[in-house]
C-alpha cells in the first residue's frame, strides 16, 4: 500500500511539472505572436500623425486658424506627439480659445477639443471682457449688442460681478450701454435713453438700488428721463440734473 502511495506521488508530481512546462511554453508562444504581430501592424500601420478632429461648440474660433496652428505638427509621431507644445501654440495663436485638450487617437490621429470665451462686454476700443474676467483681444468678427466696459483694468472682476448680479435683478440693468471707472474708481453708467448715472466710488450696489427704484418712478408716471444725470454720490440723497456731465 505504500509503495502504491508513493508510485500516485510520483505521478501528480511529473503530471504538475507538465502542465508547468505547458503554461510557460503557451505564454512564451503568447508574447512572441504579440510581438511579431506588433511589428507587422508597426511596418504596415502609419505611426504618424495623420488626422485631427475639432470637437466643441464654438462661434467666434476662426476654422481656418486652427488648421493653420495644427498644420505643423502633422506626421510627428504618435507616442511622442508635443500634446503641450500645440495646446500651448493654439492658446496663443486664437485669443478666443478658454482651454484647449488635445488626446490621441488610434489610428494616429488626435483630438482637439475646444472651449470658447464667452464676451460680456466691450473693453476700451478693442478688447472684450469675458465672463471669467479676462481682458483679451480678438480678431473682429464681435458678438453684437455687447455693453461698453472701460476703466483700470484690476477693476474688470469687479464691474463684471456687479453687472451680473445686477442684470439677474434689475429691469433698468437691461438698459445699461456703458459702465466706466474712472482712474479715482468712480463708476458712472449710461444707459441705452442716454441717462447718466453717478455712482462714486464707494456703496455702488446699494446706490444702484436706490437709482432703480427712482427710475422705475420716472417711468412708471410717464416722465421721460432720457439725457437726464442722476448722482447718487450724496450720503442721504440724489440730485438730478440735466446733461451737463463734465466733473
Amino acid at each position: 500500500m505504500h509503495h502504491t502511495e508513493q508510485t500516485a506521488s510520483r505521478l501528480e508530481q511529473r503530471r504538475w511539472r507538465l502542465l508547468g512546462r505547458y503554461r510557460n511554453a503557451v505564454w512564451v508562444l503568447l508574447m512572441v505572436t504579440l510581438v511579431v504581430g506588433g511589428y507587422a501592424v508597426w511596418r504596415h500601420v502609419p505611426m504618424t500623425v495623420q488626422r485631427v478632429a475639432v470637437h466643441g461648440p464654438f462661434q467666434f474660433v476662426p476654422r481656418e486658424q486652427v488648421r493653420a496652428a495644427v498644420t505643423p505638427y502633422l506626421d510627428q509621431a504618435l507616442w511622442w506627439f508635443p500634446v503641450a507644445s500645440l495646446r500651448s501654440r493654439l492658446m496663443a495663436d486664437l485669443p478666443w480659445l478658454a482651454a484647449v485638450r488635445v488626446v490621441r487617437t488610434w489610428p494616429p490621429g488626435i483630438k482637439l477639443y475646444l472651449h470658447e470665451r464667452r464676451a460680456v462686454a466691450a473693453w476700451g476700443a478693442d478688447h472684450l471682457l469675458s465672463d471669467a474676467g479676462e481682458i483679451f483681444k480678438p480678431a473682429p468678427p464681435w458678438p453684437t449688442r455687447l455693453p461698453l466696459f472701460s476703466g483700470p483694468a484690476d477693476q474688470a472682476g469687479r464691474m463684471l460681478v456687479f453687472y451680473e448680479r445686477a442684470m439677474l435683478r434689475d429691469q433698468a440693468a437691461q438698459r445699461i450701454r456703458s459702465v466706466h471707472v474712472t482712474s479715482r474708481h468712480a463708476w458712472e453708467l449710461t444707459l441705452d435713453d442716454g441717462v447718466l448715472v453717478r455712482l462714486g466710488r464707494t456703496h455702488i450696489e446699494q446706490r444702484w438700488q436706490r437709482f432703480c427704484q427712482v427710475y422705475q418712478l420716472f417711468t412708471e408716471q410717464q416722465h421721460e428721463p432720457a439725457e437726464l444725470v442722476f448722482d447718487f454720490r450724496y450720503p442721504n440723497g440724489f440730485s438730478i440734473g440735466s446733461d451737463q456731465r463734465v466733473g
